[in-house]
């Protein structure tokens, strides 16, 4: 028999809400993607450019591209217990109204047969 090749795709959606969470939660891992120790009040979504848009009450915004905005996300998940496999290729993705952190693990030469 021939091996096959099996992909496990999955995908965490944070809306606008909820992505002001992992951001308040750790505000000092926040500074380290450039923003400030200060709780956000409103994200927005750029699918286009690949950003969010990080609100502030003081009326300031920020913007943050996807590449930097996975890390935070995957080490909120990590203190949050949501499951998330260490060998998956991670990414993010941008859409009109929410931020999805992908993961595709590959499981290849699988017996056909077990």
């Amino acid at each position: 028999m021939e091996p096959i090749s099996i992909i496990d795709r999955r995908e965490i959606e944070f809306d606008g809400k909820a992505l002001i969470s992992p951001i308040a939660g750790s505000l000092q891992r926040a500074r380290t993607i450039g923003l400030p120790a200060l709780r956000p009040m409103r994200i927005g979504f750029s699918p286009q450019t690949r950003e969010i848009r990080v609100e502030y009450d003081t009326h300031a915004a920020v913007w943050v591209a996807s590449d930097r905005l996975g890390a935070l996300l995957v080490a909120y998940c990590v203190r949050a217990r949501i499951p998330i496999s260490r060998q998956a290729d991670k990414d993010i993705r941008i859409e009109a109204g929410s931020v999805f952190l992908t993961f595709a693990t590959h499981f290849a030469d699988v017996p056909a047969t077990w």
